[in-house]
């Protein structure tokens, strides 16, 4: 069997690895900048449900049955979005895998883009409707918490061997 170079093996799993890691970066949430930590006020946080985030926070019922119907006021939107730019991805991926021109992966690439920056809105302005209904005392304890949270995630990514930068 012949052998070969070390170098050439890197030079073939390269583009497989960044391919891998390029989808998967793709496919993460906008959550990155922190526009979709209200939706934890209605999800809840890991190593907690929403009770216990409801605890912390200290959220009347009136406010949980508001902060509930305004996450499922706008999941109806964001749902369909989600679904859109996962078959974007999956199509840049597609492409990525193939012979298609740069111009033509720009253009996928945009109008995924162009996607998630709908997203982005639409969690922004459930944002600032869910922020109406705390008070300034929750908005500062929900702050610390998705700190913290952020915090965790960040130690958590050089376990996993994240390779965004």
């Amino acid at each position: 069997m012949k052998s070969y170079h070390p170098l050439f093996w890197a030079f073939l799993t390269i583009p497989l690895t960044i391919n891998s890691v390029f989808a998967e970066s793709i496919l993460k949430s906008s959550c990155d900048s922190g526009l979709c930590d209200t939706h934890l006020l209605s999800q809840g946080t890991r190593g907690g449900g929403p009770d216990k985030l409801m605890e912390q926070l200290n959220l009347s019922q009136t406010q949980v049955q508001q902060l509930q119907a305004i996450r499922q006021k706008y999941s109806g939107q964001m749902e369909p979005l989600q679904q859109q730019i996962r078959v974007k991805a999956d199509e840049l991926s597609q492409l990525m895998d193939g012979t298609a021109s740069n111009d033509v992966i720009r253009s996928k690439h945009q109008e995924m883009l162009n996607l998630r920056q709908k997203m982005g809105n639409l969690r922004f302005e459930s944002m600032l409707e869910m922020r109406e209904i705390l008070t300034r005392q929750q908005r500062r304890e929900f702050g610390q918490l998705m700190q913290q949270r952020r915090q965790q995630m960040r130690g958590n990514q050089g376990e996993g061997g994240d390779f965004s930068p």
